[in-house]
């Protein structure tokens, strides 16, 4: 894989997509480089807090992402010179998985997700498609836990078929967004059979509010526990704890619009630097390389920078770029692959792309 190695930026707003796309590629070692010449990050005082308040806003279990939610724990350094003009963020970042599993992950979500869509009877139905969703789990899945770090993970529960909440709860962020719906993670506690304890489930936005679902207290109910009625929200309370304040409709609202609601129009590529919303991330190898007259483009390294995979199938020569909450099937796709690098056509089939002076790419999402 092309690695990041540093992403720089000028303002508060570019800041937080920095680090938006450092969770998108979970990057365990993320640095950005703050030029704050222009004092956009107001006082020198406030630089500090500005930044560490970014940073923990992203990064704490209650951020609702899917990343968030299969964090196992980070740790940032800030180094600023005395006037504010220059800084260096590090953040350190612990994942249940590697990045490589991830990225398989999200392209087999999104598979999952096209073959449960094709069972809904009414495209445009939020409601069936949770439905089909939660019917899924609860036959392919059983709440287990062993103790292992593994029980927590999206990868481990489709692997070994039982998890626990947390592994549930994730794999309905991606699943659920490649099937249309929005979709956050919710952590709090939960009434077993031992009492209360930590747990995880999801909110969905369902006829213009967020109503909570959990599907792993659904694995042994006759039906979905959810919020979406009166009577329904009094009996999940009952089972369920959670910060209102936190989780309550405008917050949830919030949550979802700085995770997902902030839509790429445009991406410029040239040499190892991709220039997106202002952040410029600078990548370990050339983005665009040539070849025998022929242009290659490192995609994966493009899709994974905007939270999507991509899986190359060599038995047929097709490729799924999975990104936007979309799966593209291409065929032929790997007739000039090398070592990483797709033909230009191939990223023609999923993005509008121009040459500019200069030599880069303007790619229009």
């Amino acid at each position: 894989m092309n690695e990041v190695t540093e992403m720089s930026i000028s303002t508060p707003e570019q800041f937080i997509r920095a680090i938006r796309l450092s969770q998108n590629i979970f990057a365990e070692h993320s640095v950005i480089t703050v030029m704050n010449h222009e004092e956009s990050f107001a006082r020198v005082a406030e630089l500090i807090p500005d930044i560490q308040l970014g940073v923990t806003s992203f990064y704490k279990n209650t951020t609702g992402s899917f990343a968030a939610a299969q964090l196992s724990g980070y740790s940032m350094q800030l180094i600023t010179d005395p006037f504010g003009r220059f800084s260096k963020v590090t953040v350190n970042s612990g994942y249940f998985s590697s990045p490589k599993k991830i990225n398989d992950l999200i392209c087999v979500c999104a598979e999952i997700a096209e073959l449960l869509n094709r069972k809904v009877r009414n495209p445009n139905s939020i409601l069936e498609k949770i439905i089909s969703f939660d019917r899924w789990v609860s036959k392919n899945f059983e709440y287990k836990n062993t103790s292992r770090v593994g029980d927590h993970t999206a990868i481990e529960l489709l692997k070994n078929r039982s998890g626990v909440c947390q592994a549930i709860a994730a794999i309905a962020i991606l699943v659920l967004s490649y099937m249309g719906v929005k979709v956050l993670y919710i952590s709090g506690e939960g009434k077993g059979n031992d009492g209360w304890g930590p747990h995880a489930w999801n909110a969905v936005k369902l006829d213009g509010r967020w109503i909570h679902v959990d599907f792993t207290f659904s694995m042994n109910a006759l039906r979905l526990p959810c919020t979406k009625s009166g009577i329904e929200e009094k009996m999940f309370r009952l089972v369920h704890r959670w910060d209102d304040d936190e989780f309550c409709n405008h917050s949830m609202d919030f949550k979802w619009k700085n995770i997902y609601g902030h839509s790429v129009k445009h991406l410029v590529v040239k040499d190892n630097n991709c220039w997106i919303d202002g952040v410029d991330v600078q990548f370990e190898e050339p983005l665009i390389i040539k070849i025998d007259g022929m242009e290659l483009v490192d995609i994966a390294g493009l899709v994974r920078l905007l939270g999507g995979g991509v899986e190359i199938i060599p038995q047929t020569g097709m490729v799924n770029i999975c990104v936007c909450n979309k799966r593209h099937a291409i065929r032929n796709a790997i007739d000039n692959y090398h070592n990483g690098y797709f033909d230009r056509a191939v990223l023609s089939c999923i993005w509008k792309n121009d040459w500019i002076d200069g030599g880069g790419l303007r790619i229009t999402i």
